[in-house]
């Protein structure tokens, strides 16, 4: 993956990052077969908020439902200024995701072995964030729910959706707006109000 002609560094690092997701593939399913067959597609589609003029992706970020990282570490990997949190209810995903963060020298990066609706619950992590990210997640009202939580004032919640007409509503967020991605694809983006 390309960042920018000046970015040897970066490029090193999404190369290390496919390496070590594709390696712990093998012996555990942190993304689908489909998927990594897709790989260097879903780090630049992980990559679109960046490009994308609207979103701010203000530290701290919490991603949910991690798994393999996507799309936490490509957005840590490109802005290392960001404090990321990588959450995920599987055990093993996390046990991978500590590795991976180490393996690839991240600062600034914790995870979090949780379910969000527990972790919204922590009285520590009430309005906490500036951004939530999320792709392939289930139950996008409960996402809401605990986004609404988690998020402090002016926060935003960027969710990468197969539903291009996503209708989900929420009192405590202004929004959608969307960004077509790729076919079939496109990222969400909500602001706490």
């Amino acid at each position: 993956m390309k960042m920018t002609p000046a970015s040897g560094n970066v490029d090193n690092s999404f190369d290390r990052y496919r390496e070590l997701l594709l390696s712990a593939n093998k012996t555990q399913n942190l993304v689908s077969r489909r998927s990594v067959d897709r790989l260097p597609e879903l780090i630049a589609e992980s990559l679109t908020p960046l490009s994308w003029g609207l979103a701010r992706l203000d530290s701290p970020l919490l991603d949910v439902g991690s798994g393999g990282g996507l799309p936490g570490f490509p957005l840590k990997l490109a802005r290392s200024d960001l404090a990321v949190t990588l959450l995920d209810s599987n055990r093993k995903k996390t046990l991978f995701l500590r590795r991976a963060a180490a393996a690839l020298r991240l600062s600034g990066v914790e995870v979090v072995w949780s379910r969000i609706e527990d972790f919204a619950a922590l009285p520590d992590r009430r309005e906490a964030f500036r951004t939530i990210t999320a792709r392939g997640v289930g139950q996008s009202g409960l996402l809401l729910d605990c986004a609404a939580t988690l998020l402090g004032r002016g926060g935003e919640l960027i969710i990468w959706s197969g539903e291009l007409e996503m209708t989900l509503t929420a009192d405590s967020f202004e929004g959608p707006v969307s960004l077509p991605v790729a076919p079939g694809l496109a990222l969400l983006r909500w602001v706490r109000k």
